[in-house]
């Protein structure tokens, strides 16, 4: 990917002072004022990602976690990302599909089982839930402590806190 001409790179820098100011409404617009060819080159795109979701454009951050996922598919944030922004536009069902499809592309990525678990047990689908947080764990013992807080596995707190 080339680099930036130096007037994105400066827009850009303005782009990202708005957002750590969350100053949400400028950093947007700060973005949209870049040249089309900045609007796809990765740093444009994950800043503006993390934007629209700081904005809860969940729609566009879709399109923009999408766009971010077929630019960089070893990166299997990206597709957490998507699936995340897809499930406040679209519903849980969908962002799993999506999640399914990424725990295939790397599934030594805990942090795709962990989310899976989320779902299944947010479905009612506990033993699924069960087995996915499992699967979180040997990647990543450190989630278990995340686990032990997340709203969407609420169901599984006192099994979770009693294991080590």
């Amino acid at each position: 990917m080339p680099p930036l001409h130096p007037q994105d790179r400066h827009q850009l820098a303005a782009a990202l002072g708005y957002f750590e100011l969350e100053m949400i409404g400028e950093a947007l617009e700060a973005l949209d004022g870049l040249s089309p060819e900045a609007g796809a080159h990765r740093d444009v795109l994950a800043l503006r990602l993390m934007v629209l979701q700081k904005a809860g454009n969940w729609s566009k951050a879709q399109d923009t976690a999408a766009r971010l996922t077929l630019l960089e598919p070893a990166d299997p944030g990206w597709a957490i990302a998507l699936a995340y922004a897809t499930r406040r536009a679209d519903g849980i069902e969908r962002a799993q599909e999506i999640l399914r499809d990424a725990r295939t592309l790397h599934p030594d990525e805990a942090l795709i089982h962990f989310n899976l678990a989320c779902y299944a047990c947010q479905m009612g689908r506990l033993e699924e839930a069960r087995e996915s947080l499992q699967a979180a764990f040997a990647l990543d013992s450190d989630l278990r402590a995340q686990a032990r807080s997340d709203a969407d596995l609420k169901s599984l707190w006192p099994e979770i806190e009693k294991t080590p």
